[in-house]
């Protein structure tokens, strides 16, 4: 070896591995004397001696671990980490801390069943914290997709993604709460769940991404509690699915379909809904009123679940009427479009639960509003004035419904359109979800309901009061004449100004089709109360021939959309005037084979067209107002087939009182 070389170092002294407990524990080198090592005595400390201990662990055992893309893992921090020690600790103070040999527990005497003592120890772990903390664990460890999934905006829409984890409590209930854009259309996904996935209904199962931050035998002795949790825990929920959460999928999945003429991301009714039922108790439970009203017939178990919500939305409407104060002032005016949906939800859908309930009183509340609004439309900025703009065309609508339910008269006939007349006149024209493009015509088919009604109760009151043969007054004539030329002059906007809203059921020509359908309805109305020819004065079989033209062309253009559009929602009202214009011309009872005329056949098979729609519209709508429609053109045909001296003095609206068959037709 090289002199020069440099010394070899001294191998390191290794620890001892054995001795006292003391040393062992410090990796110290131990001499082992007995009874107490010199080492502990040099360090004054008392030497524990040297006795064996047998420790059992789980540090080698392969653990089962579930694959996760690794953009979903991460380390267990506030809140969820907080919530986490929270429950375990709960649990381990009372399940895992307990020694595993009954004859060592405290107070435990032979004999003593260790199955009565687990079963008493399951009384004390926290279970809310355990249960908040899987259900935040389920909902921080799936994927974080977007909430909002447009796709082609064509037809119903698709069913997004949880984008947010974000939640907020109404009545103590947990609901998602997500950030919305104003155009947006959202559906809502059960924090996560898919709710086609039975599987994923279950209790949810902790991911491995929980425990980074925790030692192996503390994953170990948490996996015990929980599991051991699970097995004793008897009052856990077969499954974790909130029923506000349900309910409020299903409105967006599948209601507001049906309560609109048209859905897409352009639907009013869908993004104002979709922005403000976190923040409205009353727009919430009405939302919740109307899903479990149309999941009666499948889940008749939500039957309490729809009256409770019915109460509680009727409660919250009271307490924001409460709350609202309409004072003239001259600052800038906020509507309040909550409360404006809240009346719309309940007023409209109150008769899907009862076809009794009219919802009259909130009919009269809105238009409450309208008109507080419309004297002080100068006071609102164009986004207020759009908003106003949307609640006046839906009360349009709602006013046509309640006309035929309602003795109140219309708003002024000869008041200006101020939505419409302080607006620019636009190239296009986009549809709404209630009224379409038949704003003015729908307007006009409520005035001359209105205008039926009032006069057959006038000539009711006559002929109860002895009058054989009761004659229309000059004024409600005039009021006829005035509104038959109104109808004449209203435009139609054809198919090519129509803004396609996106919806592939919901065609543009759909929506024309649809004003000229609107007023035919209200001529119909008017020629069968009235006869407005002067030419044809006294000639009934002239008005009867003119009545049921009418109404062949409304059944024609009725005919002509699918009864899968969309539209579907606005027509019953139309297929009860088509069928009110529907009679047969009664011949001489002896010459029988002469019945069989082609008009006759075309009566007929005009009204198996409307009663085969009926029976689909029972289908794809809320069906109990749907069964009131059909048992009521029931009721008129079969009054039509007794009147034998075709004099046309039998009218739908004195059936319709008659035989009590009314309700919300829309």
């Amino acid at each position: 070896m090289d002199a020069t070389s440099p010394p070899v170092p001294a191998r390191k002294r290794t620890k001892s591995r054995n001795g006292c407990l003391r040393c062992k524990d410090k990796r110290r080198k131990c001499d082992e004397a007995k009874p107490e090592c010199n080492e502990c005595i040099r360090r004054s400390l008392p030497c524990p001696g040297y006795k064996k201990e047998i420790k059992w662990s789980l540090r080698h055992e392969k653990m089962l671990r579930r694959e996760q893309p690794k953009s979903c893992v991460r380390r267990a921090s506030s809140p969820e980490r907080g919530l986490f020690d929270r429950a375990t600790s709960a649990i381990n103070q009372d399940v895992v801390a307990q020694p595993n040999y009954p004859d060592q527990r405290a107070g435990v005497t032979p004999g003593h069943n260790p199955a009565t003592a687990d079963a008493e120890e399951v009384g004390r772990i926290d279970e809310g914290a355990l249960r908040e903390f899987l259900l935040q664990c389920n909902a921080a460890l799936n994927d974080q997709t977007s909430w909002m999934n447009p796709g082609p905006i064509a037809g119903q829409a698709t069913v997004g993604e949880v984008e947010t984890v974000a939640s907020d409590s109404v009545d103590g209930t947990i609901i998602q709460k997500p950030s919305l854009a104003c155009n947006a259309s959202p559906i809502l996904d059960l924090d996560g769940l898919d709710v086609q996935d039975t599987s994923l209904w279950q209790p949810p199962k902790l991911r491995d991404s929980i425990y980074e931050d925790v030692d192996d035998d503390e994953q170990v002795a948490v996996r015990q509690s929980l599991s051991t949790w699970r097995r004793k825990v008897s009052t856990a929920p077969n499954s974790l699915i909130d029923v506000t959460t349900f309910l409020v999928d299903h409105w967006f999945r599948d209601v507001c379909p049906q309560w609109s003429a048209f859905d897409s991301n352009l639907n009013p009714n869908r993004y104002h809904m979709s922005s403000i039922w976190t923040n409205s108790k009353a727009v919430l439970y009405s939302m919740k009123t109307m899903s479990a009203t149309c999941l009666l017939d499948t889940l008749p178990h939500l039957k309490q679940e729809a009256l409770s919500s019915a109460r509680a939305s009727v409660e919250a409407v009271s307490e924001d009427l409460d709350k609202l104060e309409l004072k003239k002032t001259d600052e800038k005016l906020k509507v309040p479009l909550e409360l404006c949906l809240a009346l719309l939800c309940i007023g409209t859908t109150m008769c899907w639960l009862d076809t009794n309930l009219l919802g009259l009183a909130y009919w009269k509340e809105a238009r409450r509003l309208r008109q507080f609004f419309h004297e002080n439309y100068w006071l609102l900025d164009e986004e207020e004035r759009q908003k106003l703009a949307f609640f006046e065309n839906s009360c349009v609508y709602w006013d046509m419904l309640a006309a035929v339910v309602s003795n109140e008269e219309p708003d002024n006939a000869n008041s200006e359109d101020i939505i419409l007349g302080c607006s620019r006149p636009e190239p296009l024209v986009q549809p709404h979800p209630w009224t379409g493009v038949a704003y003015k015509q729908q307007r006009l088919l409520s005035r001359t309901i209105a205008l039926c009604r009032r006069h057959r109760m006038k000539m009711r009151r006559l002929k109860a009061e002895g009058d054989t043969d009761p004659q229309p007054e000059a004024e409600d004539l005039m009021d006829a004449y005035i509104l038959s030329n109104e109808l004449e002059n209203a435009d139609i906007p054809s198919p090519q100004v129509v803004v396609d809203m996106g919806d592939r059921l919901s065609l543009p020509s759909h929506f024309s089709q649809l004003a000229i359908a609107f007023r035919l309805a209200a001529l119909l109305q008017l020629h069968q109360t009235f006869q407005l020819d002067v030419g044809l004065y006294g000639d009934v079989g002239a008005q009867k021939r003119l009545v049921l033209k009418l109404a062949f062309e409304l059944c024609a253009i009725l005919e002509d959309i699918p009864v899968s559009s969309n539209t579907r929602c606005t027509q019953p009202i139309l297929y009860i005037t088509a069928a009110s214009g529907l009679r047969f011309d009664h011949p001489p009872a002896e010459d029988v084979f002469a019945a069989l005329t082609p008009e006759v056949l075309e009566v007929h098979r005009a009204r198996k067209f409307i009663l085969d729609r009926f029976a689909s519209l029972q289908r794809s709508l809320p069906p109990k107002p749907i069964i009131v429609a059909t048992e009521l053109v029931q009721a008129i045909w079969r009054k039509y087939e007794e009147e034998r001296d075709n004099t046309m003095k039998v009218h739908w609206i004195d059936v319709m009182i008659d035989e009590k068959k009314y309700t919300l037709f829309g």
